[in-house]
């Protein structure tokens, strides 16, 4: 099974790239990818509120094949904590999504993952196993922060490459509760690398599709030279592990 932990679909404002839901299943199924979490691209840029409803809707459709993530950036913190409690009640949402992104005061004023908004949605979600999903853009040594701050919250971190990874890896190698997701890993040896200074159990599958395709992440983890096993539990096993975490605690 292929679960991919990165998918975006919705309507882009700023790059000329077809994300709709049609698009994302012709390559998922192009590409054999069995299942994804979702977020809407909306979320990123405007209003999350109406991002995330279409999230919701878009998993009622295809509850087989989606699971969705409520999601915002960190210069949104307006009703943030009315849409946290939200994805913790609806079944339909199975994680959180910060984006990386300098609209808004983010680049200038606003506090970004380093910031009272974030720790605010960290202590809202201890404890309830619910993972958060750190888009790649972050220094690793504030997510590791957070990490141990909040050691019972499940942290996905993504934007991990070839110029930060060892940021990535002692990072991950300090805090048990963080996985490293590879959507933007750009060098052939990097699950090798991962996995022999962290743990096959600490990384997650994800593309970033439809922006890549999803073929280069799936050939890293094909041509590693791990063991089958350990392929299996970065295509698919540590997310479900994660998520049944998430849901035996409801």
């Amino acid at each position: 099974m292929i679960f991919d932990s990165n998918v975006l679909f919705g309507f882009e404002l700023q790059y000329n790239k077809d994300l709709s839901m049609e698009k994302v299943l012709e390559l998922m199924e192009s590409r054999n990818i069995d299942k994804a979490l979702i977020t809407n691209i909306r979320c990123r840029y405007s209003d999350f509120l109406r991002g995330n409803d279409e999230t919701a809707a878009i998993v009622g459709k295809y509850p087989d094949k989606f699971l969705g993530m409520i999601s915002f950036n960190m210069s949104q913190f307006i009703d943030i904590e009315n849409e946290v409690d939200r994805g913790l009640k609806d079944r339909k949402f199975a994680g959180i999504r910060i984006f990386n992104t300098s609209t808004g005061f983010i680049s200038e004023w606003g506090g970004g993952i380093d910031s009272y908004s974030m720790r605010k949605v960290l202590k809202q979600v201890s404890g309830t196993k619910m993972p958060v999903f750190i888009e790649g853009g972050f220094p690793f040594i504030t997510v590791g922060t957070l990490a141990h701050e909040f050691p019972e919250v499940p942290i996905i971190a993504s934007g991990v490459g070839y110029g930060n990874m060892g940021e990535a890896i002692l990072a991950a190698q300090a805090n048990e509760n963080l996985f490293l997701e590879i959507s933007t890993l750009d060098t052939m040896d990097g699950i090798d690398v991962l996995v022999k200074y962290t743990s096959a159990d600490r990384i997650i599958f994800g593309t970033g599709l439809p922006y890549n395709s999803p073929s280069c992440e799936m050939l890293m983890v094909k041509s590693a030279h791990i063991s089958e096993q350990d392929k299996e539990k970065i295509f698919s096993g540590n997310l479900l592990g994660i998520l049944h975490e998430r849901s035996e605690n409801k």
